[in-house]
């Protein structure tokens, strides 16, 4: 079985089985890979293996603007699709969550979100804000570093765009 790891780990099928990973109430990527083994089987196609390393390499993979383009044309439809009975007095409510996301300690990830002032350099992990803007469907996705002015900031010109 050597090799097949690259061949079932397709960005679709790794991108299925991430979400599918998200959305279970046993989020380890041991059960996200046992669930891609029962639907291969289901489908007539061989089983991988069970081992989750490639499987978390796949999804490490991940090109970051793919989850992104994902995100925003998943919005863009919905939005299409949604019915007008759907706004609010004839307005789209936007919602904007700004949560924080921890990282792993790497070099990489410390470059990109380096650590905030009030933590001891070489103790505490990277944190980074995940914005996410929807209305009736999530339609934008970010993830910046944390940096207490960018949310005030962001907010401020949120509040500006959709009074004018």
């Amino acid at each position: 079985m050597a090799g097949l790891g690259l061949r079932v780990y397709t960005p679709a099928i790794t991108i299925w089985v991430f979400l599918s990973q998200c959305l279970s109430a046993d989020d380890s990527c041991r059960d996200a890979v046992a669930r891609l083994i029962a639907w291969r089987v289901a489908q007539g196609q061989r089983p991988c293996s069970a081992d989750t390393g490639a499987y978390c390499t796949a999804r490490g993979n991940l090109p970051e603007e793919a989850i992104h383009q994902l995100v925003r044309e998943t919005g863009m439809e919905a939005d299409d699709l949604a019915d007008e009975d759907w706004l609010w007095q004839g307005r789209r409510v936007r919602v904007t969550d700004g949560s924080t996301i921890t990282m792993p300690d790497t070099p990489a990830n410390q470059a990109e979100y380096p650590q905030q002032e009030n933590q001891k350099p070489g103790c505490g992990f990277p944190i980074a804000l995940g914005d996410m803007n929807d209305d009736d469907a999530v339609n934008g996705l970010d993830v910046n570093p944390f940096i207490a002015s960018v949310i005030s900031g962001g907010l401020e010109h949120m509040v500006q765009e959709q009074l004018t």
